[in-house]
């Protein structure tokens, strides 16, 4: 039934979300988040600059960097659990 297929795609949904929400050890979110927020700090410059004030020599320029704002929102999310990570790793020790 439709139900039982919603239950299924939610109960392998909840583990793929997870996996892609978990830190890696070898990977310093804090530059990975720093180099995200560079790159949307730069995509919000573009953009103002093509929307706003009409620069026609950056026009749709900034669309090449759109994927970095959602992405600096995940390096955020996935930053704090690496922190955590790492507080308790130090906790222990």
């Amino acid at each position: 039934s439709c139900q039982n297929l919603n239950a299924n795609i939610k109960a392998a949904m909840i583990p793929l979300i997870s996996s892609v929400l978990e830190p890696s050890p070898s990977i310093n979110y804090d530059f990975v988040a720093g180099s995200y927020f560079i790159a949307s700090l730069l995509c919000l410059a573009l953009a103002v600059s093509s929307l706003v004030f009409e620069v026609s020599s950056v026009k749709g320029w900034w669309i090449a960097l759109a994927p970095f704002p959602p992405a600096l929102v995940w390096s955020l999310i996935v930053r704090a659990r690496w922190h955590l990570a790492l507080e308790s790793k130090t906790k222990v020790e």
